[in-house]
């Protein structure tokens, strides 16, 4: 920061003599803050040039006066003259030009830690232009790449208002691709408008980013893959793999393998997906990138578990589990332990499956990850029913459908509805049952499934199910 400074010092007093300044607001700020002559000076300037400057017979550098203001706690804008905060904001883009070359180059190279470091620096010279923007979008880059969402959001809120107001829309198509990551990663359903805002920006350019396009395609695909849209996933991936063959970085198809193999199980297509996420795996150890490593040994998992594979399933989840915690992560962390739960659960080993999903839970709504925190409700309200603890399930399959109402993820909640409805009938509840079929079928497709809510609601099926009213009203 200091070396940055002295440099636009250097620079400005040879490309001009001065800044127009208002001299009654430097005395009255050194002033306010119960400062003499000498006080404010400390060595770094001389009280004579303080007194020139303050009598209106001599115009500060750049560098004179940021030490006026750190020293009197004034922004820079409170001292200057009409039209020199534009000069100030120009000559210091200018100047930061190959700091944010190098703030690019950190990003581009994986360098995270020394990108936040840069990053900083310059948010502390740059304002208010598109530069700025620039920056703040490289700095959230930065953040979301090791899991700081909290820190990038406020950046590329700033960033996207810089660039709406100056119609970039180059840029916009980045930031709003980045916005929907790091919605994504909070759960947010709206990080899937985000990302299609994106991609319709994207393709109106001239020429298209052939490159930001495949990213998208690839970021819509992680999005519907978390919001349970199938099918759709998948089509995203391959409009990736069609929009970039020969674009995609080795660390973007790993990711691309660890959601398709999501996808393919979640259709049935159990070869498919285990050969995604062997590939998943394989990549990812190769680039030594670990949280992606654990995230694909979780998939796998999942995979092995639906193969009747419980052995080999648990020991990918112990390794995943172990990565998250060497790395202190814990975003993210409760998906592994949600997938442990439903293997010990499978396994008949309920305690054991409660603490996994209760735990996970704890997590998830410490992290506010809303989905994951429904996906544990509806774990332990499937334990609860398998040990006749009817009372339980209810209450917990009712929390966990609410949760996905205000979500509005529709795919989801026809899942849990079909699981209620499956417990319903083992419990030999068959009314009750029928009614989560009606309600698994209006979630997805309400315009089916109206005759029968509207038959349901008449009171033609029995008893009526844990806020089920607010479900067919919906």
């Amino acid at each position: 920061m200091t070396s940055c400074i002295c440099f636009l010092v250097v620079a400005l007093n040879r490309r001009a003599p001065g800044l127009n300044v208002i001299p009654e607001r430097v005395r009255q700020a050194r002033q306010d803050a119960k400062l003499s002559l000498a006080k404010l000076a400390r060595g770094d300037i001389s009280r004579t040039a303080l007194y020139l400057v303050e009598t209106g017979k001599s115009r500060p550098s750049l560098g004179t006066l940021k030490l006026i203001a750190e020293r009197t706690d004034r922004p820079l804008d409170y001292f200057l003259a009409a039209g020199q905060s534009d000069l100030i904001k120009a000559e210091a883009d200018r100047l930061s030009l190959p700091a944010v070359e190098e703030l690019e180059l950190a990003i581009s190279q994986e360098r995270f830690e020394d990108a936040k470091t840069i990053g900083r620096s310059l948010l502390a010279t740059v304002a208010g232009s598109p530069l700025r923007g620039r920056v703040c979008v490289y700095c959230a880059q930065a953040f979301l790449q090791t899991a700081s969402v909290e820190d990038a959001l406020p950046l590329l809120a700033e960033a996207r208002a810089i660039f709406e107001a100056s119609d970039d829309k180059w840029m916009l198509t980045e930031c709003l691709d980045w916005q929907a990551a790091a919605e994504h990663l909070l759960e947010n359903p709206a990080a899937l408008a985000l990302a299609r805002h994106a991609l319709s920006l994207a393709k109106s350019l001239d020429p298209v980013p052939s490159r930001s396009l495949v990213r998208i395609y690839g970021r819509i695909g992680s999005i519907c893959v978390a919001q349970h849209k199938w099918h759709e996933a998948i089509e995203a991936y391959e409009n990736a793999v069609q929009s970039g063959a020969g674009l995609l970085d080795v660390s973007r198809l790993a990711k691309m393998y660890n959601d398709l193999s999501i996808a393919y199980r979640r259709i049935g297509h159990l070869s498919a997906a285990t050969e995604a996420a062997h590939k998943a795996v394989s990549i990812h150890e190769l680039l030594n990138d670990r949280l992606s490593i654990a995230r694909a040994e979780t998939n796998l998992a999942l995979v092995l578990i639906r193969r009747r594979e419980p052995e080999d399933a648990g020991h990918h989840l112990d390794r995943a589990l172990t990565l998250f915690v060497e790395a202190n992560q814990k975003r993210g962390r409760a998906h592994i332990l949600l997938a442990q739960a439903e293997l010990l659960y499978d396994r008949s080993k309920f305690p054991h499956a409660r603490a996994k999903a209760e735990e996970g839970a704890l997590l998830a709504f410490e992290l506010g990850e809303t989905a994951s925190l429904s996906e544990a409700k509806q774990i332990l309200a499937t334990i609860a029913a398998a040990e006749g603890d009817h009372q339980s399930a209810d209450r917990l399959f009712d929390e966990s459908i609410r949760l996905l109402e205000v979500l509005h993820l529709q795919e989801r909640l026809t899942t849990v509805h079909a699981i209620y409805a499956r417990v319903l009938e083992n419990r030999g509840d068959v009314s009750a049952a029928l009614q989560q079929w009606r309600l698994a079928v209006a979630a997805t497709h309400p315009e089916a499934a109206l005759d029968l809510i509207e038959s349901a609601s008449d009171g033609q099926t029995g008893r009526k199910q844990p806020g089920s009213d607010a479900r067919v009203a919906n």
